[in-house]
Parts: C-alpha cells; sequence; structure tokens
C-alpha cells in the first residue's frame, strides 16, 4: 500500500492563506462585492453542495469495504452505529433542540477529530494535551456551526459568542502552541498551525460578514 505524502495533506492548506487573502481584499478594498453575491450557506448552491459534500459522503462508505478499517474498527462500529442511528431517530420525537445539538456535535466531532488525528500522526505525539486541544477545536467548530446555520438553537449561541469563541480560539493557539514544541517533525508543526487555523479563518470569516466561508 502507497503511504500518503504528508507534504500532499499538508498542501491543502494552501486554502487558508488564500481565504484570508479573499476576505480581507474583498472587505477593505472592494466594498464587500463578494460578501454580497455570496449566499448565506453554502448548501444554497446546489452545485457546491454536489461537488463538495458528495464525494466525500459516497466515498466515506468504502472504507467499509476496506478489511483492515473493518478489523480495527469492528467493535466500535459493532455498538457506535446501532446507537448513532437510533438516537437519530428517537432523539426528534422527545426534543428538536437535543436532536440538533446531537446531530452538529457528532458532526463537528466527526469532522474535527479527523484533522486533529492526522495532526498527532504527522506530529508523532500522542500526548494529552493533543487531546485537551482536539476538544477544544470541536466546541470552536460547534460555537460556529451554531452561529452560521439556522437552528432551535441558535439564537442562544449568538447571544454567548463573543464570549465563548474568543476564548475557545485563544485556547487553541496556546495549545497549538504547546503541541508543537513537542512535535517530532516539521511537517507536524506546520499541520497543527494549519488545524488551529481553521478556526480562526472562520472566526475571521464570521466577524467580517462571511458565513459562506465558515
Amino acid at each position: 500500500m502507497r503511504a500518503i505524502s504528508t507534504r500532499g495533506l499538508l498542501a491543502v492548506y494552501i486554502v487558508i492563506p488564500l481565504f484570508v487573502a479573499v476576505i480581507l481584499l474583498d472587505h477593505y478594498w472592494f466594498g464587500n462585492t463578494l460578501r454580497k453575491l455570496l449566499p448565506k450557506q453554502p448548501e444554497q448552491l446546489l452545485l457546491y453542495t454536489l461537488l463538495f459534500n458528495g464525494p466525500h459522503f459516497f466515498a466515506s462508505f468504502f472504507t467499509f469495504a476496506d478489511k483492515e478499517y473493518l478489523s480495527f474498527y469492528k467493535r466500535k462500529l459493532a455498538y457506535g452505529i446501532p446507537v448513532i442511528v437510533g438516537l437519530a431517530f428517537i432523539l426528534p420525537y422527545f426534543s428538536l433542540n437535543v436532536a440538533v445539538i446531537y446531530l452538529v456535535l457528532y458532526t463537528m466531532y466527526h469532522n474535527v477529530s479527523q484533522q486533529t488525528g492526522i495532526t498527532s500522526i504527522v506530529m508523532k505525539y500522542r500526548g494529552g494535551a493533543v487531546t485537551l486541544w482536539r476538544y477544544i477545536n470541536i466546541l470552536l467548530a460547534l460555537a460556529l456551526y451554531l452561529l452560521v446555520y439556522p437552528s432551535p438553537i441558535s439564537s442562544l449561541a449568538r447571544a454567548y459568542a463573543h464570549t465563548i469563541v474568543p476564548v475557545l480560539l485563544l485556547s487553541s493557539f496556546v495549545l497549538t502552541f504547546f503541541i508543537t514544541r513537542q512535535s517530532k517533525t516539521t511537517e507536524g508543526k506546520y499541520y497543527a498551525w494549519g488545524t488551529a487555523m481553521i478556526g480562526g479563518v472562520g472566526t475571521l470569516a464570521f466577524m467580517l460578514g462571511y458565513p459562506f466561508f465558515v
């Protein structure tokens, strides 16, 4: 099996400075022209959903056809899948608010855990600080998600956003500084900062009125 290049993974993060440049140029130099043209939510663009969300969604199912994957995760899958599916059907009957929180939290846990997990592998460091860093970034992603997408608890999230988001972002950066000092590879340091900057760029985009980029 051919190993995935860590430099190739790191190269994906080139989108971060590009997004920052586009947002700042449009906001300060071009009178928010791009912001006025963009939809408020990515799902308003059917083509966006088909090109970016669709392939990821369907490709995820191919992991279940991998013998090594199934062998390693079979115990977790045996009880994890029934619990997840069961909660998805049961929770809406009791409380829509709780169901939304569950859906968003699980989605953010899945997404951020992938990125931070890869970071840990690239750094060759798995200390407790990485675990704390992961959950801080999960909470930051959850807060930003609730701010952008309409839900029964969006108004509550917005009421505390100006306090919670900066605290979580600062905590993420402090922990990033700490764990990168423990990294055994240079690529790992860059990858950790790239992962942390996802939340940073998301926060910047939200503050300047670009929820599409969030």
